[in-house]
């Protein structure tokens, strides 16, 4: 049973994460530098002069406006010291990611 669960769980991170990676690809402005490699979330890499013109834009930004005007929460790259990256979370059932 507890080898079931371990591969029900690792399938259901290989598709959130080929469908979060297939789906933030296509998004002008976000790529994703590396896959992940057994970890439960993707980095992706945010050019931040592809969402604003202003100036001091940042991922700490992004992240706040992308809360607040979508419902959407990721966490800034610089929690983990890695500005400009961003960390989406795929350990969601897929029905819930394509919301």
């Amino acid at each position: 049973r507890e080898e079931e669960w371990l591969q029900t769980t690792l399938d259901m991170l290989r598709v959130a994460s080929k469908y979060c990676i297939d789906r933030c690809s296509r998004v002008r402005g976000l790529s994703v530098p590396s896959e992940p490699q057994g970890a439960m979330y993707v980095l992706l890499k945010v050019r931040e002069d592809a969402f604003t013109e202003e100036e001091g834009f940042t991922d700490v930004t992004f992240c706040k406006r992308l809360l607040a005007e979508e419902s959407v929460l990721m966490l800034p790259g610089t929690c983990f010291h890695a500005p400009g990256y961003l960390r989406l979370v795929i350990t969601v059932p897929e029905d819930e990611l394509e919301r």
